[in-house]
């Protein structure tokens, strides 16, 4: 298993994907009239972990520090990446978000 076969220069890491994120360019029909019926359905403007209606704010499943590294084609904006936390739930959210990346940063690094 070759994961860095694309990564030439040892300085400059990389993330890869291994997963072909789901866009307009290579979604077929069946796919493409899902994601329009997700679109339209009644979404509760709620807290999605605790149902809490009030001092919600939008959570992007993927950080926008990994977001803007991606090929101008997989920057749509999605509503699968946009869900909503109370505050409570957002603060520890983003905690665990930034412990993965340093764990994930830690690992990549080879001093």
């Amino acid at each position: 298993n070759n994961k860095n076969k694309n990564n030439k220069n040892k300085n400059n890491t990389c993330i890869q994907l291994l997963f072909e994120p789901k866009t307009s360019q290579n979604t077929n029909s069946s796919d493409k009239q899902r994601q329009e019926e997700y679109n339209k359905t009644k979404k509760a403007n709620v807290c999605v972990v605790c149902g809490v209606a009030k001092d919600y704010m939008r959570h992007y499943v993927v950080p926008y520090c990994y977001r803007s590294l991606f090929p101008e084609s997989y920057k749509m904006h999605l509503p699968h990446d946009v869900i909503l936390l109370c505050a409570d739930h957002h603060v520890q959210a983003e905690r665990l978000a930034h412990k993965r990346m340093r764990k994930m940063e830690k690992s990549l690094r080879k001093e």
